[in-house]
């Protein structure tokens, strides 16, 4: 298994720290000394999860040279789905990955890597040959804005992995990103 392609997708609008401030006590100046944060990734009211998720996938089949149909399984690792039972199976139909099983996996920040590593086994039982990751979360839907503390974002991002070399140990496992915002595509 190794990594053969990444994509990735950010919500489009953006939350300056001096907008911010117009709505709490707090300035840029503050922000940024304390978080190194100069800007925010939200999501506007018409900007879905499964939008975001299905654009970051859409990029690393790109960059992977995988049509959608050669997949065998979507897994998408969020806290934040559109639905309530799963968004995966709509990432899945907005992929056009016909092919392919699809489910969620909800594990909040290690989301990301326990969907890696339930990939990687079914890469390694040979059941699956090629997996596409996706990890994302929109927590920017859950932040009270009037408050002083939101830092949260709506990003994702992704990566292909192929099944072949085996993985011998668990620190062949490698992890590009922040788990609550990378994905994984694996071949």
């Amino acid at each position: 298994m190794a990594l053969v392609a990444s994509g990735s997708a950010q919500a489009n609008q953006t939350i300056s720290n001096a907008a911010l401030s117009e709505r709490v006590e707090t300035n840029d100046e503050w922000i940024r000394t304390r978080t190194g944060i100069q800007s925010r990734r939200v999501s506007s009211p018409d900007e879905s999860l499964n939008d975001l998720a299905i654009r970051a996938g859409l990029k690393a089949l790109e960059m992977a040279q995988w049509e959608p149909d050669s997949l065998d399984l979507v897994l998408l690792a969020t806290s934040t789905p559109d639905d309530l039972f799963g968004s995966a199976p709509r990432v899945q139909a907005g992929l056009k990955a016909n092919n392919a099983v699809a489910f969620d996996l909800t594990a909040a920040c290690s989301g990301f890597l326990f969907a890696l590593v339930t990939a990687a086994q079914y890469l390694r039982t040979g059941v699956m040959q090629r997996v596409l990751v996706i990890g994302a979360d929109q927590l920017s839907r859950f932040v009270d804005w009037d408050d002083r503390a939101p830092v949260c974002s709506s990003v994702m991002g992704l990566e292909p992995l192929p099944s072949k070399p085996p993985l011998q140990r668990p620190t062949d496992y490698w992890v590009s990103g922040c788990a609550a915002t990378a994905a994984a595509a694996i071949p």
